[in-house]
């Protein structure tokens, strides 16, 4: 095993004390800690080029002085017993003058990581239940055999072109491809692969077109409230968010045409609206696309977790439907796949290729092709298709026993959207309880459940949460349920019998500061 230790010839201190000093001073900084192994005696001297002797009286000194200590038969070990010593801090040492270290500069970080450090962006992140595996499928119900197995074919490396240095900076083509074919097929997309760059990370797609086609002060429209992840990238590239106002046909866009300031770029999700679920309108649709032409501006849209609705006909993807070449479009794998596959992809118009080939080529040009070479072959042989069309039918069946046993256990006192898609189900809570003491019921009793407040660009809404049911067994529901309601009307803040009745969705969206 490898250990630096400085050595200066021309210093009047014998070898073996600077040794010991080195070793000394690594456990005292804690670079080396309690309980870590040392080199044998043999192995420091052939590193650092002397006599073996003078090591061993290097390790003498220091087990002497309790530092470390030896295990016959294991080896040399930093002592245990040195633990509040190397909780010191450490002191520099004095400079050759013996006058004290001039105290250093501080480093001054970039603009963007000034935004980076002011920033509360750390908590646009949903609210997580770990053990329960929120906002991701069941590792017991991906498809991990069939997975394995393609990364095993994969690793083979049959084709010779797994083996090329150079690859294509927009991924691996068979792959593109591929998504090509199954966006034309199931979300009426209007694209080829040389329009398509893969990602390796899920954020690193909407970072990219941050960098090209923002400048820091300019307006980004979003959905408020609206998905928390992109509004992060956004404002660390200095964007100024324009909030946008969200009902029950999905961004109100007339209020892009009322807006005096000039909006650069517009990120929408108009299959499936986080929280909400909603699906952007037909004529919204085209209402956002005549808008964006009219102004030149950019549309990012996130097709997040378009593939599961139920008893209900998705639609057409928006970039499917725009003939001005404004529309950029963005796909991850997360809700499906992960945490086995965290592959994105971007669809561009045929008139920034160039730009987006160039950038891709200076910025991130190299990707693992094994992950690649597997996905193309889940998704060509129709795998990925199957298991989403399975996962739907498992969803569906959640979805309905979620919102029978919270019917059930609640009745009147919550409020139950009826849109029929996505991973969760948004309620609104009527009753007095705090939020956290809501979300520490939901913990207490295993059921998912993440507010909604960093949904929000300003205020949030009260009492509003979504509800997972993706990785829960549904046998499982009920009895959460009922734990949950029991846990809040045990408490002092009881659940207020007055509450008024349960409201529609639309009556919900209509009434809230969804759309105000």
């Amino acid at each position: 095993m490898e250990l630096i230790v400085p050595i200066d010839q021309s210093s009047p201190l014998p070898v073996y004390k600077q040794i010991s000093a080195g070793i000394r001073q690594s456990i005292l900084c804690q670079r080396l800690t309690c309980g870590d192994r040392l080199p044998s005696t043999r192995e420091l001297a052939e590193q650092l080029g002397i006599n073996r002797l003078t090591v061993v009286k290097s390790y003498s000194e220091l087990h002497n002085e309790g530092y470390i200590e030896t295990i016959v038969g294991a080896g040399t070990f930093v002592s245990r017993n040195v633990e509040g010593a190397a909780s010191m801090s450490f002191q520099p040492p004095a400079a050759d003058d013996g006058t004290a270290p001039e105290k250093s500069c501080q480093i001054s970080p970039s603009a963007f990581g000034k935004r980076l450090i002011n920033s509360s962006v750390d908590q646009a992140l949903p609210d997580v239940v770990p053990e329960l595996n929120y906002g991701a499928a069941r590792i017991d119900e991906l498809p991990l055999e069939r997975w394995q197995l393609l990364l095993n074919r994969a690793t083979r490396l049959a084709k010779a072109k797994l083996l090329n240095y150079t690859n294509d900076s927009f991924g691996f083509l068979p792959l593109r491809e591929a998504i090509a074919a199954y966006l034309r097929r199931a979300r009426c997309a209007n694209c080829t692969a040389d329009q398509i760059i893969v990602f390796s990370q899920p954020e690193a797609d909407s970072d990219l077109v941050c960098r090209l086609f923002l400048d820091p002060g300019n307006n980004v429209a979003v959905e408020n409230p609206g998905f928390p992840g992109v509004r992060r990238t956004l404002e660390m590239h200095g964007a100024r968010l324009i909030p946008i106002p969200v009902d029950s046909q999905g961004m109100m866009v007339q209020t892009l045409f009322a807006c005096e300031q000039p909006i650069k770029l517009v990120y929408v999700t108009p299959s499936h609206h986080d929280p909400s679920a909603v699906s952007l309108s037909l004529s919204r649709r085209f209402e956002l696309l005549r808008w964006a032409q009219s102004k030149g501006a950019v549309i990012l849209e996130d097709d997040y977790d378009s593939e599961y609705r139920y008893g209900e006909e998705p639609a057409q993807a928006l970039q499917g439907l725009d003939t001005g070449g404004n529309v950029i479009y963005r796909y991850n794998f997360w809700k499906v796949l992960f945490p086995l596959v965290k592959l994105g992809f971007l669809i561009v118009p045929l008139n920034l290729v160039p730009l987006f080939r160039r950038a891709r080529k200076v910025l991130d040009r190299e990707m693992s092709l094994l992950e690649q070479h597997a996905l193309a072959e889940l998704i060509d042989g129709g795998y990925y298709e199957r298991h989403i069309r399975r996962m739907r039918n498992i969803y569906s069946a959640r979805r309905a026993a979620l919102i029978q046993a919270l019917t059930i256990n609640f009745g009147k006192s919550l409020a139950i959207s009826n849109v029929s898609a996505g991973m969760h189900v948004l309620v609104k809570f009527r009753n007095h309880h705090s939020d956290d003491f809501i979300l520490q019921c939901a913990r207490q009793a295993r059921l998912p459940l993440a507010s909604t407040r960093v949904n929000y660009v300003g205020e949030p809404v009260r009492g509003e949460f979504l509800a997972g049911f993706a990785s829960i067994h549904q046998e499982e529901i009920n009895q959460c349920t009922r734990l949950f309601a029991e846990l809040l009307q045990a408490s002092d803040h009881s659940t207020d019998a007055s509450a008024p009745p349960a409201v529609s969705l639309t009556d919900w969206l209509a009434a809230s500061s969804i759309a105000t």
